[in-house]
């Protein structure tokens, strides 16, 4: 997040109007608490079920807490392959006429 996060932010904000700034600050802010909720709420639907299944055969906990990282991980580069193949469908910005 550090080495993107700054330059994202900025390309976002850069096409703002200044008179919407302040509102589109507030929208991006309260955009990414929302991503990062629901981001957290995804992937505890494949790490809780693999941690209890993993306990349940035996695993020590942090056998079975490693297992239960793995479909975490899966889910996590399956979500970023999704952003980016979104990234690639938008229109890229045409400059006007020279």
């Amino acid at each position: 997040m550090g080495l993107f996060m700054t330059r994202i932010l900025n390309a976002v904000m850069s096409g703002i109007h200044d008179r919407h700034v302040g509102s589109a600050s507030g929208v991006l802010t309260t955009m990414q608490r929302g991503g990062n909720a629901l981001g957290v709420a995804a992937l505890e639907v494949p790490f809780f079920p693999t941690l209890s299944g993993a306990g349940s055969r035996g695993l020590s906990q942090t056998a079975s807490y490693v297992q239960a990282f793995g479909p975490v991980a899966f889910w996590n580069v399956l979500m970023l392959l999704a952003v980016v193949g979104l990234l690639l469908l938008l229109p890229s910005r045409t400059s006007g006429p020279s």
